[in-house]
């Protein structure tokens, strides 16, 4: 053999010189040093995806939270404003000051004195803050009521009011001796007070057909102008007043957006507005001005940012269909000399910055243009990295808002939320650089360490030992940690793998019995379930007292012979679909619809003490649920309803196929009294109005005779009369 041979001879072989030992040796430092490596790699990339996970889902749980309370708030306004125009003493107080406003207009009535004071007036006083946008006012005439009675208010309410402006609205009554100032003096504390209670900025009365804005608690400048032709025609409020008198409907309500508001100071102002009728006879409109403070609350959370997990940079906008903001960005909020520095070095031309400085504030003015902007108003909602509004890579979580989902058309508004990149994922970064530290500190110790852990060599046969008497006591979800390249670590592998195998198999069953027990609870209680589990089939159980509704659908009949038979099918799905839907709000359980009649009872499954009150509340809900579908599809259905409270026994019937089946007396009478000759009508027996006489009004009904128990007395729900209302007003 000549010296080359020897040479690789002794090299392919050199490992084989080595002592066991030395081999353990060298295979754990080898073992170690790739374990940091891999260890530091899988831990980085784990480690970066959930913090990635965490950052996206913090800011997605943030901006839909957000978005609850602002569709929530603009909702709540709507509906107050719907149940206060019905109000009797917000009718009689329209009427009132409407014929005051009329009698102020009347050729026996004097003229106004102080015209000329009045146009001073303007000019000294209220021109200077009308110029918007950086446009010109017009001459002070321009914007003087152009009837004797608006002079007249304006003369009386502004220009000889002893409070200051931003406090006019604190005057009762003028000391004039005018029935239109006897009335402002009933009327106007209370809706002073609706205004602090509620947080409006102001409330109008407007007459339907003169236009005239007869009434407004903060006593601006439009009061007494027409809002047809006067010199505020052109603003949101007039289009809200268009969209009023075009509807002409007692269950009409708009909202128009966000936009400078000349008679407020400029500021930005969005309007909430329905009709106001005295029986069927429309009178006019009633406005809330809404100002921007509830909204730049909800996104700000009163300027918590940190507190909600917003860091530094952190914010959430609103930005409307025209891409301007309708929340106040932070910027603006925390330190707006830099806001403004900003703003310039983005290109925003300087009269913008002007504007958003004469009204103090860049709502309705400063542009929000962005990706995650434009794909909100676009119907999408995600989560993702893009540029924001400064140009700067930000996390921003975006979505469509659903303003105003009753109005026609809905107000188009996108809300996101952001923080910088460099915050957000700053915990990453700091990851990094640990683990970069961590690992020169190990590798110096790994080579001392594994002369150490060589005499251990037999610590992999414990650990597979462990594993082994871990699954023979039932543990499934075994892995047995063992790097070494030799036969334990296949041994090890083999374990692994077959230990997984058992886990997936124990998981596949255990999510076969938790879906086996669901399939059960669809159609039984869960008492019933774990004795059918346990193999029993023949039993009956006794529910001491529940509340029962039995409730019949009228002149579906007649619906379903308009239509196609699939048709038939979509609209009974729909109702009862709905009828579905509210049962769960108001915790009633459906029991079975059979054809046009729907069984449903209240403290089967679970107990409970308020069984009636929720029983007869579904009763009225499922009145409403009716009455919207008929407004929807033009139809004329009407629903017979009757309830009772009592003992029934339940249990399972049949054998293949089976059901939970109810049946006694008490469902024998539910189904005796529901039907009546009157339309969507509520019968109830004596358990249920003893149980509600405190909360909801009765009248007598005529006895039904209900067969083997004679004539049993009801009474029928007054639920229109039995209707919680705001009685802030009439207090």
């Amino acid at each position: 053999m000549n010296t080359k041979a020897k040479k690789r001879f002794f090299l392919a072989n050199l490992f084989n010189f080595f002592s066991i030992r030395s081999k353990l040796q060298s295979i754990l430092l080898l073992t170690s040093f790739l374990s940091i490596l891999i260890t530091g790699t899988i831990g980085y990339i784990s480690a970066q995806q959930s913090l990635n996970k965490s950052v996206y889902d913090g800011l997605t749980a943030l901006r839909v939270r957000q978005a609850g309370e602002v569709e929530d708030y603009f909702e709540r306004t709507q509906t107050e404003v719907l149940s206060l125009s019905e109000f009797p003493v917000v009718v009689q107080a329209f009427k009132s000051l409407k014929a005051g406003y009329d009698q102020l207009n009347s050729p026996e009535s004097p003229a106004p004195q102080g015209d000329k004071k009045l146009e001073e007036f303007y000019q000294k006083d209220v021109l200077p803050k009308l110029s918007v946008n950086g446009g010109e006012s017009s001459p002070a005439a321009s914007y003087l009521p152009q009837d004797k009675a608006g002079k007249y208010l304006q003369w009386n309410y502004i220009v000889n009011n002893p409070y200051p402006f931003g406090d006019k609205e604190k005057l009762d009554q003028a000391k004039d001796g005018s029935a239109y100032s006897q009335a402002h003096a009933k009327f106007h504390s209370r809706f002073r007070r609706l205004t602090e209670l509620f947080g409006y900025y102001d409330i109008y009365f407007v007459d339907g057909e003169s236009g005239n804005v007869f009434y407004n608690v903060a006593k601006e400048i439009d009061l007494g102008t027409n809002i047809k032709d006067g010199p505020f025609a052109g603003s949101n409020l007039a289009e809200a007043f268009r969209q009023v008198v075009e509807s002409r409907d007692p269950n009409f309500s708009t909202m128009v957006d966000f936009k400078n508001y000349q008679p407020s100071g400029g500021i930005p102002a969005s309007f909430i507005a329905t009709t106001v009728f005295d029986g069927p006879k429309f009178l006019g409109m009633l406005a809330f001005q809404l100002s921007t403070e509830r909204l730049n609350e909800l996104m700000t959370v009163n300027q918590k940012w940190p507190e909600v997990g917003l860091g530094k940079t952190g914010e959430s906008l609103i930005v409307g269909s025209d891409l301007t903001a309708r929340s106040t960005p932070r910027s603006f909020l925390e330190n707006p000399v830099q806001y403004f520095k900003d703003l310039l070095g983005l290109g925003v031309s300087q009269q913008e910055i002007d504007s958003i400085k004469k009204v103090n504030s860049p709502i309705a003015l400063q542009e929000i243009k962005s990706p995650a902007v434009v794909e909100a108003l676009k119907g999408k909602k995600g989560t993702e990295i893009l540029k924001d509004y400064r140009n700067v890579d930000a996390l921003s979580s975006y979505q469509p808002l659903n303003i105003g989902k009753n109005l026609n058309p809905p107000l188009k508004w996108a809300l996101v939320t952001q923080m910088d990149k460099s915050e957000a994922f700053e915990p990453i970064y700091k990851l990094a650089r640990r683990l970069l530290l961590a690992s020169a500190i190990l590798l110096p110790l790994v080579a001392f360490i594994s002369n150490w852990i060589a005499n251990f060599f037999t610590r992999p046969i414990n650990r597979l030992l462990e594993g082994t008497r871990r699954i023979a006591q039932g543990e499934t979800d075994v892995q047995v940690n063992v790097t070494s390249q030799d036969e334990f670590g296949e041994l090890a592998t083999s374990f692994n793998e077959m230990a997984s195998n058992l886990h997936e198999k124990e998981l596949t069953i255990k999510e076969q019995l938790a879906e086996n027990d669901r399939l059960l609870l669809n159609v039984l209680p869960p008492s019933a379930v774990e004795r059918v589990k346990d193999g029993e089939r023949d039993f009956a159980d006794s529910y001491v007292n529940i509340s029962l509704l039995y409730a019949e659908i009228e002149g579906f009949s007649e619906l379903i012979a308009r239509v196609e038979p699939s048709q038939s099918v979509l609209l009974l799905n729909e109702l009862v679909g709905a009828f579905d839907e509210s049962a769960e709000t108001f915790g009633v359980e459906k029991l079975k619809t059979v054809g046009t009649s729907y069984l449903a009872a209240c403290g089967l499954t679970v107990p409970r003490v308020d069984y009636a009150k929720r029983i007869v509340d579904f009763a009225v809900e499922m009145i409403k649920i009716t009455q919207r579908f008929n407004k929807v599809h033009n139809a004329n259905l009407s629903l017979d309803i009757g309830v009772h409270a009592g003992p029934v026994t339940g249990g399972i019937v049949g054998k293949s196929k089976f059901i939970y089946e109810l049946w006694g007396d008490s469902l024998k009478i539910a189904y005796a009294i529901h039907s009546s000759p009157d339309d969507d009508v509520i019968q109830v027996t004596e358990p249920i109005r003893n149980a509600l006489e405190n909360i909801y009004l009765f009248d007598n009904a005529e006895d039904k005779l209900v067969k083997g128990m004679g004539n049993i007395a009801i009474w029928q729900v007054n639920y229109r009369g039995s209707e919680n209302v705001i009685d802030v007003v009439a207090r």
